[in-house]
């Protein structure tokens, strides 16, 4: 792929030479056009290419390619956002149970830390995007029996709606309701609000930052609670690097007095059919000061059947 845009460039460079030598007064009509013909592919590095070879063969006109070039940067910009903001639907007037997508996953996991066997897990994703309001519910439930006994029982439930403020900037707020028996509480419950950044928002590539603060109760096994307030954040991250492959990771903390709570989930999706993917994930949760002699870390790994809808 390198080496093609360079025999481009150099074709290019090559045509336009000719093209100039007779007159640098200004440039020629036709190069004008094939500048126009690579913008209008939307293709910025394809773009860039035809202004390189531009400032090559005719190197006294520079200021007014780079003028063009830099005009033509704020229209493929311009354009990329009015794209995505199309992409949006307008869910102003819409009923509650409309405009929903998201995804159902299955699979077995191995987690090793506090526990070390092989159990069950399921979770959904769902999600709602208009053009100012965005929606999360998250869900997640995990259960595991030895010789007819119970010996896991997680549920982890998350609601996240977002505000967009700017093209890049938002408002968010989370409540989330955990149980980990192996961890040692029967209830947790989170609540945060404050700002997020999305520096990238595309289908292949998404990053999202969020910091603000937040309160936490925490009920202890067998007895026991506190409640604390705290500075949550968190980031997610996406990215499609290929046609059937896609990289995760979500990170973040609950920074507060006595228990911190740090999290981080790493996965890898391979596309196996139409809205079918199979997933392997890692994850490691880190508490600072749980009770009970109950270890602070545990790690999980899953390998999962995803299917988006």
């Amino acid at each position: 792929m390198i080496g093609g845009t360079r025999l481009f460039r150099a074709a290019l460079a090559l045509c336009l030479t000719g093209w100039g030598a007779a007159a640098h007064a200004e440039l020629p009509e036709a190069v004008r056009k094939m500048i126009a013909a690579a913008e209008a592919t939307g293709d910025a590095a394809r773009a860039e290419a035809v202004y390189d070879a531009a400032r090559a063969a005719y190197p006294e006109d520079k200021a007014e390619i780079d003028r063009i070039s830099e005009d033509s940067r704020q229209r493929l910009a311009a354009a990329a956002e009015a794209r995505r903001l199309a992409a949006r639907t307008d869910t102003t007037g819409s009923g509650i149970f409309t405009h929903w997508d998201g995804r159902g996953e299955i699979g077995a996991k191995h987690s090793t830390g506090n526990s070390d066997e092989v159990n069950f897990t399921a979770s959904i994703l769902l999600r709602r995007t208009g053009l100012v309001w965005r929606h999360k519910l998250t869900a997640r439930a995990e259960f595991e029996s030895t010789d007819g006994e119970t010996t896991t029982e997680n549920f982890l439930f998350a609601y996240q709606p977002d505000y967009d403020i700017g093209s890049h900037l938002f408002l968010y707020g989370l409540t989330q309701f955990e149980r980990d028996q192996i961890q040692g509480y029967s209830e947790r419950y989170s609540l945060s609000g404050g700002v997020g950044y999305r520096p990238f928002d595309r289908p292949d590539l998404r990053l999202e930052l969020k910091a603000g603060p937040a309160w936490r109760r925490i009920s202890f096994i067998p007895d026991g609670h506190e409640a604390h307030f705290a500075a949550h954040f968190a980031g997610d991250f996406e990215w499609q690097f290929a046609d059937e492959l896609k990289l995760t990771e979500a990170a973040g903390a609950f920074l507060q007095k006595g228990n911190s709570t740090y999290y981080t989930h790493t996965g890898l999706e391979l596309g196996v059919g139409k809205g079918l993917k199979a997933r392997f994930s890692y994850s490691i949760e880190y508490d600072t000061a749980l009770p009970n002699g109950v270890e602070d870390v545990d790690t999980t790994s899953r390998f999962t059947l995803l299917y988006d809808f």
